[in-house]
């Protein structure tokens, strides 16, 4: 029978250095692209919430361009906006009679 050469333990011990070395390497490395992939994760996930929220308004926004192209929205502008009545309206205005106190103000005497 032919002579099977024995590793010698100062080859065996290289070996296992280099391959813990390289699986702690390994082990380190995919925790880094771990944690990155549920960054990323995390992030999209935010891009997709704030996408949901600017189509939202974007919709709101259209519907209102559609109100005020019309002669009503434009008029419901004009009386929120500038105040302004049709010229057979009578414009009431009402003011808050409290003072800052929370008490009636005086009635001022002209």
């Amino acid at each position: 029978m032919a002579d099977i050469p024995i590793r010698t333990p100062s080859r065996w011990r290289r070996r296992d250095v280099l391959l813990v070395a390289g699986s702690l390497y390994l082990l380190a490395a995919g925790g880094n692209l771990v944690t990155q992939e549920l960054r990323l994760q995390r992030y999209a996930g935010d891009l997709r919430t704030q996408r949901q929220a600017v189509e939202g308004e974007r919709k709101t926004l259209n519907r209102q361009l559609e109100l005020y192209k019309q002669d009503a929205g434009i008029e419901r502008l004009a009386r929120q906006h500038l105040g302004m009545a049709r010229a057979d309206e009578l414009p009431v205005r009402f003011v808050d009679a409290t003072t800052k106190s929370g008490q009636p103000a005086a009635p001022s005497v002209d």
